[in-house]
C-alpha cells in the first residue's frame, strides 16, 4: 500500500463520517461572535477608563476645594511686620497622585484608541488587497476566455 493510497482512504472516511460543511459554518460563526464580543468588551473598558477619568477629576476638585481657615474677628497687627520670602510652590502632596493618576489613565485611554484605530486599518487593508487579487483573478480570466 503506497502513501497517496493510504492519504485517499483517510481523506475518504473523514468525508463520509463528519459533515464538513458543517463545521465550516460553526466556525464562522464563533468568529463573528468572538469580534462582536471583543468590540463590546472594548466599548465597556473605554467607558470605565473614562468613568475613572471623571472620579479622579472630582476628588482631585473636592481636595483642592478646602474650606477657608477662620479668621480672628480682631486681627493683631504689629508695628513692624515682617515678611516672608517668596515660598517655593511645591505641588500638593494630596493632589499630586491624583492628577499624576488621570494623567496616566488618559494617555493609556488614547494609546488603547490609537491601537484599535491601527489594527482596523490593517484590516481594511487585507480587505482591500484581498478584494484587489479577486478582481484582478476575474479579469484574467475574462481575459483568457475571450
Amino acid at each position: 500500500m503506497s502513501d497517496p493510497e493510504f492519504v485517499n482512504g483517510i481523506v475518504d472516511n473523514i468525508m463520509t463520517n463528519s459533515n464538513l460543511s458543517d463545521i465550516i459554518e460553526q466556525i464562522d460563526a464563533v468568529q463573528s461572535e468572538n469580534r462582536e464580543l471583543k468590540e463590546l468588551m472594548y466599548t465597556q473598558q473605554k467607558t470605565i477608563n473614562e468613568m475613572n477619568i471623571m472620579l479622579l477629576k472630582l476628588f482631585s476638585q473636592s481636595v483642592v476645594a478646602a474650606p477657608n481657615p477662620v479668621t480672628s474677628p480682631n486681627p493683631v497687627t504689629s508695628p513692624n511686620p515682617v515678611t516672608a520670602p517668596n515660598p517655593v510652590t511645591a505641588p500638593n502632596p494630596v493632589t499630586a497622585p491624583i492628577q499624576e493618576a488621570v494623567t496616566d489613565t488618559v494617555a493609556e485611554t488614547e494609546e488603547e484608541e490609537k491601537e484599535e484605530e491601527t489594527e482596523e486599518e490593517e484590516e481594511e487593508a487585507e480587505e482591500a488587497v484581498a478584494d484587489d487579487a479577486v478582481a484582478e483573478d476575474a479579469v484574467v480570466e475574462d481575459a483568457v476566455t475571450e
